[in-house]
C-alpha cells in the first residue's frame, strides 16, 4: 500500500510506501466492500471525490508554459484558441494576440486533463477541446464543448472508448468530427445537443487528423496507411492508402474543395490529391526539404500552399511557400522559397485571409509570415529553453546559486541566487559554478551515445529503466555513490550497485539536471522553465524556481509548505487549480490572495541548510 504525492506545480508525482494507521483500516476495507457490491462505479466515485476535495499549486504566468500542440481560429478571424501539453486551452483575440480567456479543465498529475485536441466553431462562439480527458474517473473519455463568451463548460460529450486526437466543426457549424487513437475511429456529433449524428469504427489504427472541405465534405488520416474521404452526409466515398507503405499524418482542404494535400509521417513527401476520388495530382517540389513536413495549409486564394515542420537550414526550420499551388512542370520541378522561422521544430500553422499565416513552434510560441514572407514573432515562451542535456545547468556547491541559458541559442545567461533571491543577467556570479559530472573515476560507469538516446552502462551491464524508456540524461554524485537518470517520464535515482532507488514521474520533460557537492541535492530544470530541488534522500522537491526569460520575473517556492516570495509582478505567476464537479470547469486561485501567510522569503533560504 502506498500515498501518491501529486506536486503538479513542478510537473512531478511519485509513490511513497505507507502503513496507514488503523483507523485508515475501516475506511479502505468500507471502500473494497463498495467496490465489491456495487462494483467499479464506486470506485470512480470514491477516485473522483480525492481529485475534487484537494487544490493542486500550478504555474501560471499568463502564457503557455509547455509547447502548444494544436491552433485553430474562427471564421472571421477574431479569436485564436490554442492548447499545451501544460493542460490549458487558451484563447486570443485578433489581430493583435492578446490573452482573453484560459479554459481549463478537470486534472489531476499524470496524464489526465492533457488535450491532444482542438477546434473552435465558425462563429467563434464554441470551443471544443479533448484528449486524454475523464479516463481517470469515467474510464472513458471525453470532449469538453465550452462557451467562449462566459469560458463555461457549455456540455461534455462522454463515453468515448479512446483519446481523441483531432477535431473539426462543419463550415455550417451544425457538427463537429471527432477521431481517435488506436481503433476508435471518427464519430460526428450534433453540436446543438452533443448527440452522435454518425460514426466508422472501421480504423485499423490510430486516426491523426480531420478536417471538412467549404463544401461540407470531410477527409481523415490514419496510421492504418489510409486516407478516408466522406461525403456532406458522413457517408464514406473512398478509402485509399496513398502512396502504399507510408504513413499519413494529416490532410488539408483546398479554398475551392477540390484538391487535398497530405503530410506523411517520418518522410519530406507531400502529396495534392483529387478531392473526387484521391487520385494523385501531382507532388509538391521537395528538393532541399532535410525533415519531415508535419503541418500544411493552403492560402486563402488557394495559389499557395504552406508546409512546415523539421525542414531544416543553416540551422533554422524552415516554412516552405509552394507557388501554384505545389503543382510542378513535367520535370518535377515547381516554384518555391524558404523561409526560416524558428530554431525548433514547427508545430502547426494556420492560413489568414488577407495571406500569411501564424504558426506554433517548440521555441516561438505564437509567430506571423505575412504576405510578403516576412516574419514576426509575436508571442514568446516565457520559460527559459535549456537545450537537453548539454551541461548548461550550472550550480554552486550548496546548489544556493543556478546558472542557465535564457534563449535556445545559450547567447543570454542567466544567475539566481537563493540567498539573496535575486536574478540577474549574465552576471559575474559564474565563477565557481559546478557542471554535471559524467565521468566516473571510482565506479565503472560509461556512457555513450545509441540512436539519439543515452546508454548507460556499470561493470559490463546496461542501467534499464522501468517500462523500457530510453535514458535522455544523467549525472553522478561527486562522490560517485549515486548517480540519477532521466527519461521522458520520469527521473530515476540508483545507488553506486546501480540499484534503483526511487523513482519520480514528471509532466513535462527534463532538459538538464545537476547534483550539489555534498549530494543533498538533485537540481532538475523542466520544459516548464522550473528548476527544482530534490532532496535526494525524501526523493521529492524541496524548492522550484521560475524565472521568466522575457521579462526577468522570478518567482520562488516550498512545494511542501506553500511558502513563496517573488519579484514584482510576478506573485501571480503560481496559484491554485481546482476542479468543481466532473462536466464543469476547473478554477484558479492566484497564491497571491494568501500573501499575508504565505509570503516567507526568509523561511525559503534556509530550505537548502
Amino acid at each position: 500500500m502506498g500515498i501518491v504525492a501529486n506536486f503538479p506545480w513542478s510537473g512531478l508525482s511519485m509513490v511513497f510506501p505507507y502503513k496507514p494507521p488503523s483507523g485508515w483500516k475501516h475506511l479502505f476495507m468500507g471502500v473494497c466492500l463498495m467496490v465489491f457490491v456495487f462494483g467499479v462505479p464506486c470506485l470512480r466515485s470514491v477516485l473522483a471525490a480525492s481529485a475534487f476535495d484537494s487544490p493542486m499549486l500550478l504555474l501560471d504566468p499568463g502564457m503557455h508554459v509547455d509547447p502548444i500542440q494544436k491552433m485553430a481560429m474562427d471564421r472571421d478571424e477574431r479569436i485564436l484558441a490554442t492548447i499545451s501539453l501544460d493542460k490549458t486551452v487558451r484563447i486570443w483575440k485578433l489581430p493583435n494576440f492578446q490573452l482573453w480567456k484560459t479554459l481549463r479543465v478537470p486534472m489531476i498529475s499524470g496524464g489526465e486533463g492533457r488535450m491532444n485536441a482542438l477546434a473552435v466553431s465558425p462563429t467563434g462562439g464554441i470551443v471544443a477541446a479533448a484528449g486524454d480527458t475523464c479516463r481517470s474517473w469515467n474510464l472513458s473519455y471525453c470532449i469538453y464543448v465550452f462557451n467562449t463568451q462566459s469560458g463555461r463548460v457549455h456540455y461534455k460529450i462522454a463515453g468515448l472508448p479512446e483519446q481523441v486526437t483531432d477535431m473539426a466543426f462543419s463550415p455550417d457549424g451544425q457538427y463537429l468530427a471527432a477521431v481517435m487513437a488506436d481503433r476508435g475511429g471518427m464519430r460526428v456529433f450534433r453540436v446543438s445537443t452533443g448527440q452522435l449524428a454518425a460514426q466508422d469504427s472501421r480504423y485499423g489504427g490510430t486516426a491523426n487528423s480531420v478536417r471538412f472541405s467549404p463544401s461540407g465534405k470531410v477527409v481523415s488520416t490514419s496510421q492504418d496507411g489510409k486516407v478516408r474521404l466522406y461525403d456532406s452526409s458522413f457517408r464514406m466515398e473512398q478509402s485509399k492508402q496513398i502512396p502504399p507503405g507510408i504513413t499519413p499524418q494529416g490532410a488539408f482542404f483546398s479554398p475551392d474543395s477540390h484538391k487535398i494535400a497530405v503530410a506523411f509521417l517520418g518522410k519530406p513527401i507531400v502529396s495534392v490529391l483529387s478531392a473526387k476520388d484521391l487520385e494523385i495530382l501531382y507532388l509538391p517540389d521537395m528538393t532541399g526539404v532535410s525533415g519531415e513536413i508535419v503541418t500544411l495549409a493552403w492560402s486563402s486564394d488557394g495559389k499557395g500552399l504552406y508546409g512546415a515542420g523539421k525542414h531544416t537550414a543553416k540551422f533554422k526550420r524552415m516554412l516552405r511557400w509552394w507557388s501554384q499551388g505545389g503543382q510542378t512542370d513535367n520535370a518535377g520541378k515547381g516554384e518555391f522559397i524558404d523561409i526560416p522561422v524558428s530554431v525548433a521544430p514547427v508545430q502547426a500553422i494556420l492560413p489568414l485571409k488577407e495571406g500569411g499565416l501564424v504558426f506554433t513552434s517548440l521555441s516561438s510560441a505564437l509567430g506571423q509570415v505575412d504576405s510578403q514572407g516576412f516574419l514576426g514573432i509575436v508571442r514568446k515562451y516565457p520559460n527559459a529553453l535549456f537545450p537537453r542535456c548539454l551541461g548548461f545547468l550550472q550550480i554552486s556547491p550548496s546548489g544556493g546559486t543556478v546558472s542557465f541559458p535564457m534563449n535556445p541559442e545559450n547567447t543570454v545567461n542567466g544567475v539566481f541566487s537563493l540567498s539573496h533571491m535575486q536574478f540577474s543577467i549574465n552576471s559575474s556570479q559564474t565563477t565557481g559554478l559546478m557542471v554535471p559530472k559524467r565521468r566516473a573515476s571510482r565506479i565503472n560507469l560509461k556512457a555513450s551515445m545509441e540512436n539519439d538516446h543515452l546508454r548507460l552502462n556499470l561493470d559490463g551491464r546496461d542501467i534499464d529503466v522501468p517500462g523500457n524508456e530510453e535514458i535522455s540524461c544523467f549525472a553522478m554524485a561527486n562522490d560517485e555513490r549515486f548517480f540519477v537518470a532521466s527519461t521522458d517520464s520520469a527521473l530515476h535515482m540508483y545507488d553506486g550497485s546501480g540499484t534503483l532507488r526511487w523513482r519520480v514521474a514528471v509532466e513535462s520533460s527534463i532538459r538538464a539536471l545537476n547534483i550539489t557537492e555534498n549530494g543533498k541535492f538533485v537540481l532538475v530544470a523542466l520544459s516548464n522553465g522550473t528548476i527544482n530541488w530534490f532532496a535526494v534522500t525524501a526523493g521529492k522537491p524541496v524548492l522550484s524556481l521560475f524565472v521568466n526569460a522575457d521579462s526577468g520575473e522570478w518567482i520562488v517556492w516550498s512545494p511542501d509548505y506553500f511558502y513563496y516570495t517573488a519579484s514584482k509582478n510576478a506573485e501571480d505567476y503560481l496559484g491554485w487549480h481546482r476542479n468543481k464537479e466532473l462536466d464543469q470547469e476547473a478554477q484558479f486561485t492566484p497564491i497571491s490572495k494568501m500573501r499575508t501567510r504565505l509570503n516567507k522569503p526568509n523561511i525559503l533560504q534556509k530550505i537548502l541548510n
